[in-house]
């Protein structure tokens, strides 16, 4: 069901059939990254929702802790709302 909201460009539809997804499956990668995906392009309107895309990176990364591309998003997340000291420690682990 979310797919195809997403498919339909309806992301609003899509977000709350994620965040449920997301939450029963924590360490699924397509999942995850979807949800995040979402949840960071509506946090513009919806800034409450920050915290759903920032925990569904670090589920993931707590699952595959050496993984660089999954640190990099994560201090993205922070650095999104130019909370940089937040964001340092994953940027600094990935070399």
């Amino acid at each position: 069901m979310a797919q195809a909201e997403l498919w339909r460009s309806h992301f609003e539809d899509s977000a709350p059939v994620l965040r449920a997804l997301a939450a029963q499956y924590p360490a699924d990668p397509e999942t995850a990254q979807t949800a995040s995906a979402v949840y960071r392009s509506l946090a513009y309107f919806e800034p409450a929702d920050r915290k759903l895309r920032r925990r569904s990176k670090t589920n993931l990364l707590q699952a595959n802790p050496g993984n660089s591309e999954i640190m990099s998003r994560v201090g993205d997340i922070y650095a999104d709302r130019d909370l940089f000291a937040k964001a340092a420690p994953y940027w600094n682990r990935i070399p």
